[in-house]
């Protein structure tokens, strides 16, 4: 490859009539610095073999985009445009989030080459090459440009997410960082059992865009070719490394995160592609289904989630569903059975009208009062001072061991334990050290200190804590 770059800037040369490189290289050598900045590791490579690096990358990358644009600028004996899955992989490359360069130098590299007549800029010169690439396009789907006017983008990738994403980022609400209660998605099979509906979006403007409304999902179509999931993963990374907690969404993560959570199993692609959402050349629904497990495996879900006003109303509506099948599975069965159970409100509700509820005696108020009363003065503590529970045993038996401490014990629940008597010497050690620090000789005043503390300290905890906490 390094050969057809060097191959890429002869024909440029030739194409200008210019038989030097020179100007190209001082171009360069004057973005070297502002270009090293934009690299987070240190460049291992000499300031020529830098800018060199920059003039020979810079200029394929110009014009193989020109190229896509203007076949009649490649000659016939151009291998890489021999070959369609070359200039597939190819473009795949230049979209990869370890393999960009700074536009900064794809921009003055563009300025300095124009072709005569050329009034495209360098934005929507790459947006109409590479967006073929992005999930969600198909052959013949318009390309055109959806950032803003004068967008300066930090590099290819960032260009090409800011495209993909923007038409979605309009139709979000302002920022509100909440929790979203992504626990209770169900799966797509679930879903349809309840009533739920799937439809394919038609004519959406972005693969981003679902929707939810009276019981029915639209999801835009997205096809899964090879190169899917690389492309998934690396607009995934540099939302990762570029977003700001808080600040910026993480559309394709979130995307992703709530496709992982729709689809369970092949079943659920399954259900997908027999509605037309998800169409893939991946050769079974199981890959299809791995491959969106996979890419959320390590990606968390961070508000502000661009879902969550449609979890929320996905599970209503699956709440609503069960308690409606539950009902007339129970008491509608039948129109007898809805008769008699009619019948038996009516009655109770007549009842009621004749009913008035008898007097206790004031006796019996009074011991049941005292009685009361004398549990409540056996409680230790209040409610404000108790900040410290044990955790319940309904989330305890799922994972015991996730709430045992693994190095250090602190505190009475698990005081003295017999698998961490390590570090019960490595804090004698340290209150060693603290007295030798402070030239004390005697913990005396640290322990009548603590005797001063202790009965408060005791009512901090919910349960009767023991008498070693001292």
């Amino acid at each position: 490859m390094e050969e057809h770059k060097v191959r890429y800037l002869n024909m440029l040369l030739l194409r200008r009539k210019e038989s030097s490189a020179k100007k190209y290289v001082e171009a360069m050598a004057e973005l070297q610095e502002e270009a090293k900045s934009s690299y987070a590791d240190e460049i291992n490579l000499s300031d020529g073999d830098f800018v060199e690096m920059l003039c020979l990358d810079g200029c394929f990358v110009i014009e193989f985009l020109r190229k896509l644009y203007q076949p009649k600028l490649y000659s016939e004996n151009d291998p890489i445009f021999q070959m369609s899955w070359l200039i597939s992989a190819t473009k795949r490359d230049l979209i990869l989030f370890e393999n960009q360069l700074p536009f900064v130098v794809l921009q003055k590299l563009f300025d300095m080459t124009k072709l005569r007549g050329e009034e495209e800029n360098l934005n929507d010169l790459a947006i109409r090459r590479l967006s073929s690439l992005m999930p969600g396009s198909y052959p013949g789907q318009s390309s055109h440009s959806t950032i803003p006017a004068g967008y300066e983008a930090v590099h290819l990738l960032d260009l090409m997410h800011k495209n993909f994403t923007a038409s979605f980022s309009n139709t979000l609400t302002c920022l509100k960082p909440k929790e979203t209660p992504t626990s209770l998605q169900k799966p797509v099979i679930e879903l349809v059992h309840c009533g739920t509906k799937f439809k394919r979006a038609i004519n959406s403007e972005s693969l981003l865009h679902i929707t939810f409304k009276n019981g029915v999902v639209k999801i835009p179509p997205l096809f899964v070719d090879d190169h899917t999931e690389s492309i998934f993963r690396n607009l995934i990374a540099y939302e990762q490394y570029m977003s700001k907690p808080f600040e910026t969404r993480r559309y394709v993560t979130d995307y992703i995160s709530f496709m992982d959570l729709l689809i369970d199993s092949p079943s659920d692609v399954e259900k997908l592609r027999n509605r037309d959402i998800i169409r893939h050349g991946l050769g079974n629904d199981k890959a299809v289904s791995v491959m969106f497990n996979k890419l959320s495996s390590d990606v968390s879900i961070e508000p502000p989630f661009c879902y969550d006003e449609i979890f929320v109303e996905i599970e209503k509506y699956y709440r609503y569903r069960i308690h409606r099948e539950y009902l007339m599975q129970k008491y509608f069965h039948a129109p007898w059975a809805f008769i008699s159970r009619l019948a038996a409100i009516v009655m109770k509700l007549k009842g009621a009208t004749f009913y008035s509820p008898k007097r206790m005696p004031g006796e019996m108020l009074k011991f049941i009062s005292t009685g009361l009363d004398r549990k409540l003065s056996q409680i230790s503590g209040t409610s404000k001072e108790k900040c410290i529970f044990r955790v319940h045993d309904g989330l305890r038996r799922h994972n015991p061991q996730a709430y045992e401490p693994e190095i250090v014990a602190i505190g009475p629940y698990h005081h003295a334990k017999s698998k961490l008597p390590k570090m019960e010497k490595h804090k004698l050690w340290y209150l060693q050290q603290l007295l030798l620090q402070r030239g004390e000789s005697s913990v005396e005043r640290y322990i009548v200190a603590s005797s001063q503390l202790e009965e408060r300290t005791r009512r901090c905890y919910a349960e009767e804590t023991i008498k070693s906490i001292l």
